[in-house]
């Protein structure tokens, strides 16, 4: 008889189990359905490889873009400064020559003078 009543908890005991792991079961498969959407969100497919490349091309070319016009303005601005460095010793040649034209002038009415 004790083998009855030991049987009968017994069987209670595991309906009661069945009966809660059953009443949890919702509970868990909507768990596992939000870490799967969270999941899925947070994959990195060869979309999103494709447009972040997409977006660092974009951003390279453009601070290239950005590095020729800053080149190209130094280059312009060292010309400048090399016409007018060129022009300067163009200047004194000039200057040197007509003072050198001078001495020859000075020395040949010198010359001319003594004799």
């Amino acid at each position: 008889m004790w083998l009855y009543i030991a049987k009968g908890i017994f069987i209670v005991a595991l309906s009661g189990i069945v009966y809660l792991m059953i009443r949890t079961y919702p509970l868990v498969r909507e768990q596992q359905e939000a870490e799967d959407a969270l999941t899925k969100k947070s994959r990195v497919t060869s979309d999103t490889i494709y447009a972040f490349d997409k977006k660092i091309l974009v951003f390279i070319e453009k601070g290239l873009r950005k590095a020729r016009v800053a080149i190209l303005k130094i280059d312009h601005a060292v010309s400048k400064k090399i016409d007018g460095v060129k022009k300067k010793s163009e200047a004194r040649e000039k200057n040197s020559l007509e003072v050198f034209a001078e001495l020859e002038k000075k020395n040949e009415e010198k010359i001319s003078d003594e004799e």
